[in-house]
């Protein structure tokens, strides 16, 4: 059945471009999920973006994350590609159902128009073909245009290879055989991935002839992985290109480096440091000193006369005949006091230091705080 005759089947519009667009679909958003920037805050906690080569991609993460989170970024970038491929030969399989589904509710079929029509598969010819196709290079481009990272990704490399075996196996492995080939004997992991992406349309046109389809979209994935490999390009051809060696990158450097300089970003009134007890003290602004008190200032001051052994003379006859009368009439009052048989200070000090503080009504308890007051102020009487 040609593709005349399956474009005449009933109901083939609108299933088979609803078909072909949920494939497409699945294949950009299977393309542009960003494993290596999942992977690198897993694993390492950090943006792979801003360490590195700055590449979500998996020759970054070998470099900044390691082997083992580099092979994972490696396998489900590849993983990525099949995927997309494998979603759009779903959706043409879910669309032949369909149709056969009409087919068979409108025509009654007997013998071989039936069998005929049973062993529609839409995975082969240009109706299998350019969906397919259309699909690897959707994913590609949604590895290299992310929605999730702000339309902006790795160079698509591992997805194609994804795409590529699924579609076109032998010019994926003649691609990888390429790749590996070139990156043990120059380094160069960009070169190495642009002689893959050459080999693409000379193998496809080697091995899948037949179908003008893949040699041309083999041609177009080639297109689109050089331009992602422009400035590769151009490192190279003025030796500036880095190589490849597997190291992690220092993490533990970068982190002391951003706390450093959040540490002199910080006020200064805000720095704390640490005490010989472990208590974390603040050091103060010299503004918030607090200032002396009055009497402080008057004890200073009368400290500096003594010390100068000056003593600031009387304003007046009248004011000092006025002190002198003060004074008099202090200490007569002292005398009163003292005639009238008022405890001495010294005494009174003495008898309420030594009081027994009254603490329990307990019965026994309270005897014992009798007999210790009653012997406490015959103490005093004694003294005085």
């Amino acid at each position: 059945m040609d593709v005349a005759q399956l474009m005449g089947l009933p109901n083939f519009f609108p299933t088979y471009p609803l078909a072909l667009a949920a494939g497409l679909s699945i294949a950009y958003l299977s393309g542009s999920i960003p494993v290596a920037l999942i992977i690198g805050r897993m694993t390492s906690g950090i943006d792979i973006r801003k360490h590195g080569s700055g590449n979500a991609g998996t020759t970054n993460a070998l470099r900044v994350l390691g082997w083992g989170p580099g092979i994972a970024v490696l396998f489900f970038d590849v993983l990525k590609g099949a995927l997309a491929c494998l979603g759009m030969v779903a959706a043409l399989l879910l669309a032949r159902d369909l149709l056969l589904i009409d087919y068979y509710a409108e025509y009654v079929l007997q013998g071989t128009q039936a069998r005929l029509i049973s062993s529609l598969h839409f995975t082969t010819g240009l109706l299998y073909d350019i969906p397919c196709a259309f699909a690897l290079l959707t994913a590609v481009l949604g590895h290299m245009f992310s929605p999730f990272m702000r339309f902006r990704g790795g160079k698509g490399v591992a997805t194609a290879l994804g795409g590529f075996l699924m579609l076109m196996p032998y010019s994926a492995l003649v691609g990888l055989a390429a790749f590996v080939v070139v990156v043990l004997i120059s380094r160069y992991v960009s070169l190495g991935s642009v002689t893959a992406v050459l080999t693409l349309p000379l193998s496809a046109w080697f091995f899948y002839g037949s179908s003008l389809v893949y040699v041309i979209f083999a041609t177009l994935t080639m297109l689109v992985v050089i331009f992602a490999h422009r400035k590769n390009i151009y490192r190279l051809a003025h030796g500036t290109e880095s190589r490849f060696s597997v190291k992690k990158t220092d993490l533990i450097r970068d982190q002391l480096e951003d706390q450093r300089l959040s540490t002199l970003q910080q006020p200064d009134d805000e720095i704390a440091c640490s005490s010989d007890d472990g208590e974390v003290l603040r050091e103060s602004d010299p503004a918030e000193k607090p200032e002396p008190s009055s009497a402080t200032g008057a004890t200073g001051a009368a400290s500096a006369t003594g010390t100068t052994g000056t003593t600031p003379p009387p304003a007046s006859a009248a004011a000092a005949a006025d002190t002198a009368a003060a004074a008099g009439a202090t200490a007569s009052a002292a005398d009163t006091t003292s005639a009238a048989g008022a405890t001495p200070p010294a005494a009174s000090a003495h008898a309420q230091a030594a009081k027994p503080v009254r603490f329990s009504t307990n019965p026994d308890v309270e005897e014992e705080f009798l007999s210790q007051e009653s012997s406490t102020r015959n103490t005093s009487e004694t003294e005085v």
